[in-house]
């Protein structure tokens, strides 16, 4: 976790626990996939998508290579590579916190 650019212990060992649970909870829920409901793309692969992207750590799916494939299967339709584009274009606000 890092805050203004710069690693923080803020929640340390308790967040890492919390964040690889919820990793692979969410691991379990899509291997059947390819998607949160099976064969069928909803809305709730959109918002986990995002929450994966802006949430995980760059490395954190490392250990959780089906959760990796499906973000892989997210951002790879055409509509996510659209929304992607235009939020290029778009979007001027910084993004250091995600760093």
């Amino acid at each position: 976790m890092q805050f203004e650019g710069k690693p923080t212990t803020v929640l340390g060992p308790y967040a890492e626990a919390q964040l690889a649970a919820i990793l692979g909870y969410m691991q379990q829920s899509v291997s059947p996939g390819p998607y949160l409901l099976g064969d069928f793309f909803s809305a709730a692969d959109i918002l986990n998508a995002y929450i994966l992207e802006m949430g995980a750590p760059k490395d954190a799916l490392n250990a959780y290579p089906q959760l990796a494939k499906y973000l892989a299967r997210i951002t790879a339709r055409p509509a996510a590579k659209k929304a992607d584009e235009l939020e290029k274009k778009h979007d001027h606000a910084p993004r250091s916190y995600f760093t």
